[in-house]
């Protein structure tokens, strides 16, 4: 007899162990499809049916896992002191998991309600999207109520389950934040009245993360509408010297270019756009025929791109531009087209921009998709958007909107000196590795790798020479590097000489002078150290065309856009 009962415990613990395996199972693939839709990158993404089949699953296996967890084979084994913990643990987690993937279903299928038909145009289109605000801060208010329960005690398995979830509840909390954030913003901006500088940069001559400003026009912005002022050539807007005059760090490092405020080429000589962007709006009122203005917006030929992406082709002075061409279009054949007419040339971007402008602005287009462009063109700085309103500034400092250098960040630049458009023809590499010594404190190493790829044949306007003691192809230039202010040894080694080395806002900066001739490569090599208590940095993107290409630690990433990285 007690041979027959040992023989059916043994049964039920068999059971009981398949039960909590299965269990565990169906909660670690229904976790892996809750953190794999929450990685949707973009709007147009999150709204894509394979996020709504992966929510249902993952709700469907959470579900699962807690129903079996609720097996009436397994109601023994909660009063045991150790095993019993896990089990109740492993129930309460489920029902947290499946809580928080339908407030993700139900804040979808808002979403899904809200970008059904195109946004439309004027006061409708404030409405919308503060319709998102207020959808993103009911699904943040959602998830707020939901409890992972703590995770002492936990084992194994479930501990890590436990510290998925909590993550997994942590940034998607972040994440609706920023969004509501950012919404709000954008909905205070186009209700207006605000008066915004618009800058277009153009990326075939760079300046420290950006293009140079080569366009300006103001742009009133009120009940929904975006309304576009003249488009004018910044080398027509310099200002006499000493009207704007330039403080601070920019004035330390950049005072051998004499006078550097008073010329809208010369701003965007630190990464740190905060900083060029105040200098703008200080020297627009003394431009003539120009008003004071709230707020300045950069946005460079990738950034058109994307709108292009959202509005569709245009055609221009029987040019047809597409978000394929346009990058060739403006980078390199309108310098063919138009070698010497200056004029003519200036005349085709300036009608590009409007018109692409003036299709966004009759609407049409899809919420989602401008949204997913957008989201794009900030990460890799080809859109920037900076306020002196300090409330309008903080929402979109908080979802870097605005390129704001932090203690964290690392910003490699290559500006450009040699007055051509040769940096669509200099491929720019980064390679970062670091070791962490004995008491903690790590050194770094950044490979800048440069090469001047400048094909035969190409006009005057794009290799030069176009000023005075110039080669033709030759790319003069100067290689910086922003770092955290707490990096002690830093140095740079590979150029011609160092031009600067001190601070840049929140960061310490070093730049070397370098000569390229056609055909030639070199290498940079930037060395410093950081403290113990730093174990990660920023790495701010280039907005270079073609993209900058980083390498950290073997791991090479093709898209050059903010990230962080963790050592």
């Amino acid at each position: 007899m007690l041979g027959g009962v040992a023989g059916l415990l043994l049964v039920w613990a068999a059971v009981c162990g398949l039960l909590l395996l299965r269990a565990r199972s169906e909660a670690d693939r229904a976790l892996s499809r809750l953190e794999r839709a929450r990685a949707a990158v973009d709007p147009t993404e999150l709204l894509a049916p394979a996020t709504d089949l992966r929510l249902e699953q993952a709700r469907h296996g959470f579900a699962s896992a807690r129903s079996t967890l609720r097996n009436p084979l397994l109601s023994p084994l909660r009063l045991l002191p150790v095993v019993g913990r896990q089990i109740r643990a492993g129930d309460h987690l489920t029902g947290a998991s499946t809580r928080m993937t339908t407030t993700a279903q139900a804040a979808l299928a808002d979403l899904h309600r809200l970008t059904a038909a195109p946004v439309p145009v004027g006061p409708g289109r404030v409405r919308v999207v503060r319709q998102l605000a207020a959808l993103t801060a009911t699904a943040r208010q959602r998830l707020a109520g939901i409890d992972p329960g703590s995770g002492t005690g936990l084992i194994g398995p479930l501990h890590r389950a436990h510290d998925r979830l909590l993550k997994a509840k942590v940034d998607a909390s972040e994440g609706l934040d920023r969004a509501r954030a950012v919404a709000e913003a954008v909905a205070r901006l186009l209700d207006g009245p605000s008066h915004e500088l618009l800058l277009a940069a153009n990326n075939a001559e760079m300046r420290a993360g950006g293009g140079m400003y080569l366009s300006a026009a103001p742009v009133d912005i009120g009940g929904g509408r975006l309304r576009l002022g003249e488009v004018r050539p910044t080398q027509t807007l310099v200002l006499p010297a000493g009207t704007v005059p330039v403080t601070g760090d920019v004035a330390r490092n950049w005072s051998w270019l004499g006078d550097p405020g008073r010329d809208l080429r010369n701003l965007a000589l630190t990464p740190d756009f905060p900083t060029s962007a105040a200098q703008a709006r200080r020297m627009w009122p003394h431009v003539p025929q120009a008003q004071p203005v709230d707020g300045v917006i950069v946005v460079d030929v990738d950034g058109v791109r994307g709108l292009l992406r959202v509005v569709g082709p245009v055609v221009v002075e029987g040019q047809r531009y597409t978000a394929d061409n346009v990058r060739e279009q403006l980078l390199h054949q309108q310098y063919q087209l138009f070698p010497t007419d200056r004029a003519a040339r200036r005349d085709r971007l300036g009608a590009v921009a409007r018109v692409v402008f003036d299709r966004l602005e009759r609407g049409g287009w899809k919420l989602e998709r401008l949204a997913s462009e957008l989201l794009d063109a900030v990460q890799s700085r080809h859109l920037l958007v900076w306020s002196a309103d300090p409330v309008q500034q903080r929402a979109w400092a908080r979802v870097g909107m605005d390129g704001h250098l932090t203690e964290r960040s690392l910003a490699v630049s290559v500006l450009n000196r040699g007055a051509n458009k040769l940096d669509q023809f200099l491929p720019v590499t980064a390679t970062l590795t670091t070791r962490v010594l004995d008491r903690g404190a790590t050194d770094v190493t950044v490979s800048i790798q440069l090469a001047n790829e400048t094909p035969a044949g190409e006009p005057r306007y794009i290799t030069g020479p176009n000023a005075p003691g110039l080669v033709a192809g030759r790319y003069a230039g100067i290689v910086s590097l922003d770092v955290p202010p707490s990096a002690t040894g830093l140095r740079l080694d590979g150029g011609r000489y160092l031009t600067m080395r001190g601070r840049d806002g929140p960061s310490a900066t070093i730049g070397a002078y370098v000569l390229l001739d056609r055909g030639q490569r070199m290498t940079l090599t930037a060395r410093f150290t950081l403290p113990a208590e730093v174990r990660s940095l920023v790495i701010e993107p280039a907005a270079r065309a073609p993209t900058l290409r980083w390498t950290v630690d073997g791991k090479t990433y093709e898209r050059d856009r903010r990230r962080t990285i963790e050592w």
